[in-house]
């Protein structure tokens, strides 16, 4: 299965109006499992905290990874959200969802949006990469 298309969280909606999510702020990619799942397809999380299953090992840091020279642009009527590639690297297995999330603190965050990466939960494992992110809103 390709990657879904990018869903933007119900919550973020309300916080980019409230001036909770700035677009020209800091953004992280989180990756995780399939026992996630229930909160995120709730499209109601508020938190990191909140959805839960962040994956563990390899080369992948909790909390994610911090997105890079992100931009936002317009492309006919579509917002579209880019960032730097993101490559990781290692043993990690058990990956389904990957969040962006707009970090508040290193261990802190809103999330904005998700991509359903797998109907499974699938491994990065020896010489393979994940890697490359990115948004058309």
């Amino acid at each position: 299965m390709a990657a879904g298309a990018w869903k933007i969280n119900n919550n973020a909606k309300i916080m980019l109006g409230t001036g909770s999510i700035l677009l020209d702020g800091i953004f992280q990619l989180t990756l995780h499992s399939i026992g996630a799942s229930a909160n995120l397809l709730s499209g109601n999380v508020s938190s990191w905290t909140s959805i839960g299953s962040e994956v563990t090992g390899g080369g992948y840091t909790a909390v994610g990874e911090t997105l890079s020279t992100t931009t936002w642009a317009l492309s006919g009527q579509n917002g579209k959200f880019d960032s730097s590639d993101w490559i990781m690297t290692g043993s990690i297995a058990s990956i389904k969802y990957a969040v962006i999330m707009y970090s508040i603190s290193g261990t802190s965050g809103h999330p904005l949006c998700y991509s359903t990466l797998s109907t499974t939960g699938f491994a990065v494992t020896g010489s393979n990469t994940l890697n490359n992110v990115a948004l058309a809103a």
